[in-house]
């Protein structure tokens, strides 16, 4: 990339002062000639370039920014003088996108008419090479340089929607208006997850408005379950367990309500909407009863959202207080596809959403969760000691990025990268490399006899790429049999690939990055892993570049058995707040279909784990009982919830805060 900006400077320096278009330039090399014409021909209208009839000079731009040296210059000019470039990077902060989409983007935003992905792509390369974009795995991503030049661009406005003048909404019957008139935060909160978020037949021109209309006149005065699922499975064609589903989501958007526990019918709230006939309306039901609803369309306008199902799935974890975890993407595609239904989305691609005028008034009109509510209920609801551990977490790893381009001062990266192995629990001392045969630490993988003695050796690099000359590892092996080390860590920010390879290729080094480190620590303070589970960290018969693959796995496991432990809670806490269940108790594979509700496919071994934390005696938030049968059968076992929700969370929590508690004693 830098060789392509050094070419464009030495075109600059040949044509000096100005040339006849005609004239043979030695370009791009001095083996090279050219004519000067052809050789500035895409640059005419880059503000880079002037023609003065036949003579050609480089611009008082193009010489100012030889002069300064600066991408971020030289991508000022060409924002100023080429549409969609700043605009471009500006589509950009939302997330990264394919070219594709922002081709899509460029015509229907900026009323370009290009065909081709060429003019897209010519773009990108000018960013790429400028170092305002990166481009890898199929997308454009926005760098930090280009979101920090973002700031000083005066972008151009995208073409005008047709109908963007403000929407006017339909009035609010009664049975509606107290339902938005009783959401408070946490009523919001509250509201239902809806992850199986499922509406039979065809989306497209009102089809699933049409559904629902006629799923909730077959439930008016009341109809039994059994009759709402076979209208259901006789007007769609579908199984009986999809009807199930589609049930599930009639109730949950507060459509129908049980009255019985076998019969079903249409609320009050959805009485009113059939009596309107106005979709905004059934928004609005649909908006009061389950979660990430109009928040949507918030996250839509919203900078650094992408938006599209996967990142609005993505963002949706932003409102979870009870769970970490985000809506599945295929359950913000039936919010997307339901807003769409309304009127208040539209699609500008197959895959891009935006707000309508309509979408914004009715936003703007309704009670919304923001993710600074979520947080301030959660402080009020589930109060507990601040996460020290997490905020020493962050402290460590911003110490090993700030230090590991210190070379003034290399000993700080040496005790930043013993904290942090400390931090990961692999007991560690430093040693400081006073001399070249000694190491700069020592860290064990376990706790004492169990772990393997490996010796520390960290490189500064002010440019974040420490040299052949300055990495040499000659003496590696030397600091090892000083601490009697079986291998070598080898840290730094980045290695020139000479030296890369020499290290990666030797199997008594392991090659850390040191960005890699700070990311091991910034997780261990949210999904800690055991010192075995963080061995692709260190093991030195992996190279460098297979280590976060294998931990990325690690983390990823521990995640989702987080998700899944905290689900589980929440399908017993369900259970157990149904008026209509008798006991409350749960077999597995009650729990497990309940489990697919909410986005969860857990095989059986992966839910008893799951109990078997949860019941155990120090958190016992769920209790086990064997269910009665016959003396020749296997025993079955049955769950439930044994606290609320919240005591449950608090519960979970406590064993930390005892185990600081107890700890500040002792120290005192």
């Amino acid at each position: 990339m830098t060789s392509w900006l050094a070419k464009l400077r030495r075109l600059f320096n040949v044509l000096g002062d100005g040339v006849e278009a005609s004239a043979m330039v030695a370009w791009p090399s001095t083996n090279d000639f050219i004519r000067a014409g052809e050789a500035t021909r895409r640059l005419t209208r880059t503000g880079l370039i002037a023609r003065h009839g036949s003579w050609i000079t480089p611009t008082a731009n193009a010489q100012n920014w030889l002069e300064s040296g600066k991408n971020a210059h030289l991508v000022l000019i060409l924002h100023r003088h080429v549409r969609f470039i700043g605009e471009l990077m500006s589509t950009l902060e939302r997330g990264s996108t394919s070219h594709e989409e922002l081709l899509i983007v460029a015509r229907s935003r900026y009323g370009f008419r290009w065909e081709s992905l060429t003019p897209v792509r010519t773009r990108t390369s000018w960013l790429r090479v400028t170092g305002m974009v990166d481009i890898f795995d199929g997308e454009v991503h926005l760098t930090e340089a280009g979101r920090a030049l973002l700031s000083d661009l005066e972008l151009g406005k995208p073409d005008a929607d047709e109908g963007d003048a403000p929407a006017v909404l339909p009035s609010t019957p009664t049975a509606i208006a107290d339902l938005l008139a009783a959401l408070d935060d946490v009523r919001l909160h509250r509201r239902a997850r809806a992850a199986g978020f499922y509406i039979p037949g065809q989306q497209e021109e009102a089809g699933w408005i049409e559904t629902l209309r006629v799923l909730t006149e077959g439930a008016m005065p009341s109809i039994t379950v059994g009759g709402l699922a076979n209208l259901c499975c006789r007007t769609h064609g579908i199984s009986a367990s999809s009807a199930s589903s589609a049930l599930d989501t009639l109730k949950s958007i507060g459509l129908v309500a049980r009255i019985s526990s076998d019969r079903l019918a249409a609320t009050g709230a959805a009485q009113a909407w059939l009596d309107t006939d106005q979709s905004v309306n059934l928004a609005r039901i649909v908006h009061a009863h389950i979660s990430y609803f109009g928040e949507i369309l918030f996250d839509l306008d919203t900078v650094g959202v992408k938006p599209t199902a996967k990142g609005l799935a993505e963002r949706s974890s932003h409102y979870g207080i009870d769970t970490a975890q985000g809506l599945p993407p295929a359950a913000v595609t039936g919010r997307l596809n339901l807003l769409l239904a309304c009127g208040l989305v539209t699609k500008i691609s197959q895959t891009f959403f935006k707000v309508t005028p309509l979408g914004r008034a009715f936003r703007d009109s309704v009670r919304c969760l923001t993710p600074q509510q979520l947080v301030e209920l959660h402080e009020e609801e589930f109060a507990s000691v601040p996460p020290t551990d997490v905020v020493e977490a962050e402290q460590i790893a911003a110490k090993i990025e700030d230090s590991a381009h210190d070379s003034g001062e290399p000993e700080r990266l040496e005790v930043a990268v013993i904290a942090a192995f400390n931090y990961l629990g692999m007991p560690s001392r430093h040693i400081g490399g006073a001399t070249t045969d000694s190491p700069d630490g020592e860290v064990r993988t376990g706790s004492g006899v169990h772990g393997r003695i490996l010796a520390v050796e960290t490189k500064t690099a002010k440019n974040g790429e420490v040299s052949e000359e300055y990495g040499r590892p000659l003496t590696l092996p030397g600091q090892r049999s000083k601490i009697n080390a079986e291998a070598t860590i080898y840290i730094g920010p980045g290695f020139e690939r000479r030296l890369l390879d020499a290290v990666d290729d030797d199997l008594q080094v392991a090659v850390v990055l040191t960005s890699l480190l700070a990311e091991a620590v910034r997780r261990q303070g949210v999904t800690p892993l055991t010192p075995a589970q963080l061995g692709p960290l260190v093991d030195p018969l992996l190279r460098s570049d297979q280590r976060r693959d294998l931990l990325a796995k690690e983390w990823n496991a521990q995640q989702r058995l987080a998700d899944l432990e905290l689900s589980v809670a929440i399908v017993l806490h369900n259970e157990a707040q149904d008026p209509l269940t008798e006991g409350a108790w749960l077999e597995i594979k009650d729990i497990r279909r309940e489990l697919r509700k909410l986005g969860h496919r857990a095989d059986e071994e992966m839910i008893m784990k799951a109990l078997h934390f949860l019941t155990s005696p120090r958190i016992a938030v769920a209790e086990c009982a064997a269910k009665a049968g016959s003396p020749a059968e296997e025993p079955k076992y049955e769950y439930r919830a044994t606290m609320t929700l919240g005591t449950i969370w608090r519960r979970i929590e406590a064993p930390g805060r005892q185990w600081r508690r107890s700890s500040s004693r002792n120290d005192e």
